[in-house]
């Protein structure tokens, strides 16, 4: 048997060898995750931010519904399907009712609405321009401004009958407010261009009253502007007037006074002096030619 010596002996080899072998297990795995790379050894990339979540406002959708969209509805409602073409195409805009907010209220129909009274306003201003009568004061340059006016005046009337016309194809007929208000102003150019007549002397006056009492009256209530040339022809027609009815006491008195007061001097430097005697020389003239022409003896045969 082998004696105890030699067995301690080799059993120390073999206790060597098992430890070697553990510890070879034991360091083979760490060898192992040594050469594969770890998490922290890789190299870090950052994750992009993303945008932290807005929060939505809460829009409260239900639609408001205030007086005026009632007023609108009530208005569409109420009015007829091609109500507003047709009645555009047969006088302009339909007035009779104004969509204020309140489907009771109505407008009046004996008023003009806002068109209404646009239209009308652009008839009065044109026809307030023309009531500025300021022509040249010579003779031909006179009369030819008066032919022109009177042919702007002539359009405008022939205007506003077709805007009449126009008008009283609407609802209310000749009742209609628009054709109502432009009857003043058709009646008013119509005494513009007979003013006109009377200021060329192309139509006769009434004989209960002079040209320059016509002029003063337009002055007044209808705010005509007139210059020296036109007061001119008022003033020799007060002298022609005299003459024609052998007024002589009152050529010498009151028309004299007249044309004294009321005498414009204009560029041609002429007092009221040398106004009412060249008028009286012009007239005795017309007056002699025509006794003269009247009284020729015939021609013996």
């Amino acid at each position: 048997m082998p004696s105890l010596n030699a067995l301690m002996r080799s059993y120390g080899p073999m206790e060597a060898q098992k430890s070697a072998r553990e510890s070879g297990r034991k360091a083979a795995p760490k060898k192992r995750a040594a050469s594969q790379p770890t998490e922290s050894s890789a190299p870090k990339v950052k994750a992009p931010k993303l945008a932290a979540p807005v929060a939505k406002a809460s829009v409260d959708t239900t639609p408001a519904v205030t007086k005026v969209d009632i007023g609108v509805v009530a208005a569409k409602r109420k009015s007829k399907p091609g109500k507003a073409n047709k009645s555009a195409d047969k006088g302009g805009l339909n007035c009779d009712e104004i969509d204020d907010g309140n489907d009771k209220a109505e407008r009046d129909p004996s008023s003009l609405c806002e068109q209404d009274e646009m239209v009308l306003e652009a008839y009065r201003a044109r026809l307030a321009e023309f009531k500025v009568i300021h022509p040249p004061l010579a003779d031909a340059a006179y009369k030819s401004y008066l032919s022109e006016v009177s042919t702007k005046v002539t359009l405008l009337i022939n205007d506003v009958k077709t805007k009449r016309r126009s008008a009283m194809r609407r609802a209310l007929k000749q009742q209609d407010p628009l054709y109502l208000a432009l009857a003043d102003v058709n009646d008013s150019a119509l005494r513009l261009q007979n003013m006109l007549k009377c200021l060329a002397g192309t139509t006769s006056i009434d004989p209960s009253t002079n040209l320059l009492e016509l002029m003063d009256d337009l002055k007044v209530k209808e705010a005509y502007s007139f210059n020296g040339a036109t007061l001119r022809r008022a003033l020799k027609s007060l002298v022609n007037e005299n003459f024609s009815q052998c007024k002589w006491d009152e050529l010498t008195t009151k028309t004299k006074a007249i044309i004294d007061k009321r005498f414009i001097v204009d560029t041609d430097k002429v007092t009221a002096n040398d106004f009412f005697g060249m008028t009286c020389c012009q007239i005795l003239q017309k007056l002699l030619r025509t006794a003269t022409q009247k009284f020729k003896p015939k021609d013996s045969s």
